[in-house]
């Protein structure tokens, strides 16, 4: 398979497993353009590569920025803004779940905390103080986790995975 068939399936496919993380399909094909590229790309240089429009094209570069899958640079020769993939998967990895923990895991806790706060067992409200309580208390481990995830060396990791598949 040549390389621009196999970078176009590549985007496409990319595309739609990113819908299934939580980003859309404009910023799952973004992200593989830029990870199929050898070099940083500017927008323009997006936006023709996909057939996308600037607004498409700008709105998944944002994402894809905020989520950390991506950094933007500018170069001393030009004034556009060039954006390169996180191409190692292990930071990648590290990014992303440092993302959603941010965007996903803290509101919750966070939720939970100032509910429970107002915790007061009675008749209508206890079975919600308990879910709320039960919730917090798996969340909090979950937060442990991820950290552990986050900081630990891909070496570490996969190790933990080998003996858990054994």
């Amino acid at each position: 398979m040549d390389f621009e068939r196999k970078r176009k399936l590549f985007v496409e496919k990319w595309g739609i497993l990113s819908e299934r993380w939580g980003l859309p399909k404009s910023a799952g094909r973004v992200h593989a353009f830029l990870i199929s590229s050898d070099k940083p790309l500017c927008a323009e240089d997006i936006i023709d590569g996909l057939g996308i429009s600037s607004g498409s094209a700008n709105a998944a570069l944002r994402s894809l920025v905020s989520s950390g899958m991506i950094v933007r640079s500018i170069t001393e020769s030009s004034r556009k803004d060039y954006y390169e993939a996180i191409k190692d998967p292990w930071d990648l990895l590290s990014r992303v779940l440092q993302e959603r923990r941010r965007k996903e895991l803290e509101p919750l806790l966070d939720l939970c905390e100032e509910l429970t706060v107002e915790a007061g067992y009675s008749g209508d409200s206890r079975s919600l103080d308990t879910f709320l309580t039960d919730v917090h208390g798996l969340g909090k481990k979950a937060d442990k986790a991820l950290r552990r995830i986050i900081k630990a060396e891909e070496s570490f990791f996969l190790s933990i995975i080998q003996k858990t598949m054994k």
